[in-house]
């Protein structure tokens, strides 16, 4: 049984969060196609228990969320699975709503993913 309506069958579980760390935080989305965005937990407060967080391409998926400090001048690694490293400030990562896609982060070459 299920207590919202999760299918682990066309989606799958990439985080575990206490609900209080996400309404208080800045969250980072990552996708495997290099999209990032910026999105602020309290978006995510809602009377539902399943709640859609970003939008993605038909041929994207989501492979981290993870809250940042965007008071801190932190720096962000993304790495893609054929070996290349690109590092920036996070405060280039635009904050967005949930609904929208985010910006490309990281170009990547033909078959490779973040």
């Amino acid at each position: 049984d299920n207590l919202g309506n999760y299918d682990s069958g066309k989606e799958a579980i990439i985080e575990v969060m206490a609900a209080e760390t996400v309404h208080s935080s800045k969250l980072l989305f990552v996708t495997a196609n290099g999209m990032l965005k910026v999105m602020d937990g309290q978006e995510l407060k809602a009377m539902k228990r399943t709640v859609a967080s970003t939008k993605l391409a038909s041929d994207d998926e989501l492979v981290r969320i993870i809250p940042v400090d965007t008071s801190q001048e932190d720096k962000i690694i993304l790495q893609t699975k054929s070996g290349m490293f690109l590092k920036f400030l996070l405060e280039e990562v635009p904050c967005k709503k949930k609904g929208a896609v985010g910006v490309k982060g990281i170009k990547l070459g033909k078959n490779d993913v973040v």
